[in-house]
Parts: structure tokens; C-alpha cells; sequence
């Protein structure tokens, strides 16, 4: 009897326990109900466990009634972890996308050509006159040196020089005879070696020619600077003042004493020392004295030497070689003589290609000239061979290029004649688009050297 009574009583408590939990957790959704095992000091009872949606446990332990709660396991955790995947993946890029940069490397096209043709140029043209120019560059110097003497010999020997004469006083030719006597300004007497005739005037312009002119007497004091004539025989009428002469350069050569006498074979030996000397020296002074942009080209430069032999103290065994020099330099100035062989050449506007290396051309001067100071207009070839290169027009590649893919790079660059060959270099190394931003892009044109 005693034992029904303990046994009603713990199922009376276990009852009351399961429906307490029942109001304390009323939402149950699709609930499993399992038995399981119960065990007290003295009882082992099967009782109903419940298991609800949110994953709790309910048993009888020794300890009363426990509950225990799992924790929840959300089935979106998987979408929320690709979700952030794709969201630094995605800010990755931009932020690549807004640091990324590139570097074009192009070779441009390059053409070896050839000049054969004549090219015609004229001293100092004026603004107004069309064609091409040039100037001359005119440099004097002299050397000296001492060789053996075999004695000494008297010398009578009379000045000379050339004298250009002109005729402004009509249209009418003048003619003169040889040994015509001319007055010089420095009032010493000077004469034609040869009969000429001195054109008349055409539209104001005086009609003038060349003469030899040499001293009516021997001797150092007939030796002058440029000088001023006048035809003596015109003295006293109207022809006077109309026919006059200017010498072209020094009037020299004038000597009246004794000279030590050399050996040809030193004497010549000498001279050609000097002369070498003299060449280097005169280049150097000349390639000084060249204006800036403009070219002389190493065989527009002409030389002229004079080579006397001087006393020196008597009783001595030496004699003094001076060799006087002149350089006559035809220089142009470069960005005219590169337009004139382009428009001769080249169909291509001049503002897409200039000339390479042409310094190196050999200069070849159609004609001889006996006073290159005296020559106003000249024909000349250019000889060798020297480089056309085509110009890039950056800006407008970088333009073509803004945002556009990698793969399109080549097609968009074939577009450009001027191109021969183009690289592209893309950073980071993921990226596949050319930035939109041409502060990005950086553009370097293999130019020759």
C-alpha cells in the first residue's frame, strides 16, 4: 500500500512538471516526441522527452527537472559568407581599378633616304625673297716657323690684288685697257694687269667686273687693307666720280730687300705643317663664331693659304715661315634647309616628320669659286644617306586609347602610320582596361639618338 502511494505521488510531480513546461514554452512546431530514459535514487522512469523548434532538451535528473538549449544554426550563414567574398572582391577591383596605370613603349617609323637632287641657296636673303639662304662664316689666322737658311738672296717684288670696278654713269659698256692706272685711297698708283670692260648700268643697278690690279712700284708700303679707286685717265670729268673701284680684300705681296733662301723640299715641308696647323685652328674658331641652330657641314668649309718667308736676325742660319689663312664657311640655318628637302622630297606635311643624322651629309659645291667671299648664290648637292622619322602625336593616341580593353590596343595603334612598333604595359598585372583618366597613361617615343 505504501509503495502505490510513493509511486502515484512521483507521477502526480512528473505530470505537473511537464505541463508547467508546457505553458512556460506554449509555440511547439512540428514537435518529436521521444521517450527516454529517467532515473531517480530509487526509480527508473520512462518519461516523454520534448524537443521543440528552437532545439531544447527536457529530462529529470537527480538535481530536479533540467532544460537544456542548442544553440540556433541559421541556414543563411553560407549566402552571408559569399556575400562578403564578393564584397572585398569587389572592392579590391575598384580600388585597383582607381590606382591602375599603364606605360606605352613605341619605336616610330623610321625611312633611310638618299638626296641626289641640286639644291640652290643664296647669300643673306632677304625677308621679302623666297628660297633658300645661307650665310658665310669668314675666319683669318697665321702660323710661323723657323727652318734652315742656305743664305740670303735680294727680292724686288710689287704688290697685287683684285679690284672690282663699276659704272654708274650710264648704260653704256666702258671699256679699259691693260695697265690702266687707278688711284687708291691710300694715294698710292695701282694698275689693270689686262684689258676689260665694265658693263653699263641695268635699272639703276651699276654694272661692275673683276680686275688683277699690282703696284706701279715694288716695295712693303704698297701692301694695304681693302682700298677705294678711281680711273685716273677720268680726272676732271663727269666719268669721275661715276666710275670707281673696292678691292676685294688685302692688297699684298709687296717687297723690296733681301730674303733668306730654303731649301724647296723644306720650305714646302714647312708649308704643309703649317697649313694642317692652320686648318685646325680655323675651324674651331669658325664652329665658335657659328650662330645657334645653324649647320656647317664639314665640307662647306674652303681654305686659303699665303706662305712668305721672312728675315730673321742676321747672321743667323734660320728663316721664318709664315703661312696666312682664311676660312670661307657656308653655314644654313637648320630648320630652313630641313623644310626645303622635305617640300623637294616628301609629299608629307613637314609637322609629321622631321629629318635625322642629316649633319653627317657630305657638302659637295657645284662650282669652284677663286674668291668665295665675292659669291652670292651657289648650287650643292647633299650626299649620303640620312633618316625620315615620323612624329607621334600622344595626345592623340592617349585620347584613342581612354577606358578602352587591352585586347583592342593593337588594332587601335595600327590606325597610326607613324607607329612601327608599340608595347603596353598595364598595373596592376590583373587589369584589362586602359584607365579613363590620361594623367594615367604614360607614353614614351623611342626617338633616334
Amino acid at each position: 500500500m505504501a509503495k502505490r502511494f510513493f509511486e502515484d505521488m512521483v507521477k502526480v510531480k512528473n505530470d505537473s512538471r511537464i505541463k508547467t513546461l508546457k505553458k512556460e514554452e506554449p509555440v511547439i512546431s512540428n514537435s518529436v516526441i521521444k521517450e527516454t530514459a529517467v532515473k531517480t535514487d530509487t526509480v527508473e522512469k520512462k518519461v516523454p522527452e520534448i524537443k521543440t523548434s528552437i532545439k531544447s532538451k527536457v529530462y529529470f535528473g537527480k538535481d530536479g527537472y533540467k532544460e537544456v538549449y542548442e544553440s540556433p544554426k541559421s541556414n543563411n550563414t553560407f549566402v552571408l559568407w559569399l556575400i562578403a567574398i564578393a564584397l572585398i572582391i569587389s572592392c579590391f577591383f575598384i580600388i585597383s581599378s582607381k590606382l591602375s596605370s599603364a606605360k606605352i613603349n613605341i619605336d616610330p617609323k623610321v625611312d633611310a633616304v638618299s638626296l641626289e637632287d641640286v639644291l640652290n641657296a643664296k647669300r643673306d636673303l632677304s625677308i621679302n625673297e623666297e628660297g633658300l639662304s645661307y650665310q658665310l662664316v669668314i675666319v683669318e689666322s697665321d702660323q710661323k716657323k723657323l727652318i734652315k737658311s742656305e743664305g740670303e738672296k735680294e727680292f724686288k717684288e710689287k704688290a697685287s690684288g683684285k679690284v672690282i670696278l663699276y659704272n654708274s654713269f650710264n648704260d653704256q659698256p666702258q671699256s679699259l685697257n691693260n695697265d690702266t692706272r687707278l688711284l687708291a685711297s691710300n694715294g698710292k698708283i695701282y694698275k689693270t694687269k689686262e684689258a676689260v670692260t665694265i658693263p653699263g648700268m641695268k635699272t639703276e643697278i651699276p654694272g661692275s667686273v673683276e680686275v688683277l690690279v699690282y703696284a706701279e712700284k715694288e716695295g712693303e708700303e704698297y701692301n694695304s687693307e681693302p682700298l677705294d679707286f678711281n680711273i685716273l685717265g677720268f680726272k676732271g670729268t663727269a666719268k669721275y666720280e661715276k666710275f670707281y673701284g673696292r678691292s676685294k680684300g688685302e692688297i699684298a705681296g709687296g717687297f723690296n730687300g733681301f730674303k733668306k733662301i730654303v731649301d724647296d723640299i723644306l720650305l714646302k715641308e714647312a708649308q704643309i705643317e703649317l697649313e694642317n696647323n692652320l686648318k685646325s685652328r680655323l675651324l674651331e674658331k669658325a664652329v665658335d663664331q657659328i650662330p645657334a641652330n645653324f649647320i656647317l657641314f664639314k665640307d662647306a668649309t674652303f681654305y686659303q693659304f699665303n706662305s712668305t718667308i721672312t728675315k730673321t736676325e742676321e747672321n743667323t742660319e734660320l728663316a721664318e715661315v709664315v703661312t696666312s689663312g682664311t676660312l670661307y664657311g657656308f653655314i644654313f640655318e637648320e630648320k630652313d634647309l630641313l623644310n626645303e628637302i622635305i617640300n623637294l622630297k616628301f609629299s608629307k606635311e613637314k609637322e609629321d616628320i622631321y629629318l635625322h643624322n642629316i649633319k653627317n651629309l657630305t657638302f659637295v659645291l657645284k662650282d669652284n669659286y677663286t674668291s668665295y667671299a665675292d659669291v652670292k648664290n651657289i648650287d650643292f648637292n647633299l650626299k649620303g644617306e640620312f633618316k625620315v622619322v615620323y612624329k607621334v602625336r600622344n595626345k592623340l593616341i592617349i585620347d584613342d586609347l581612354l577606358g578602352k580593353s587591352k585586347k583592342d590596343f593593337a588594332n587601335i595603334i595600327s590606325k597610326y602610320q607613324s607607329i612601327d612598333k608599340a608595347d603596353l604595359k598595364i598595373k596592376p598585372l590583373w587589369q584589362n582596361k586602359i584607365p579613363k583618366d590620361n594623367k594615367k597613361i604614360e607614353i614614351k617615343v623611342n626617338y633616334p639618338e
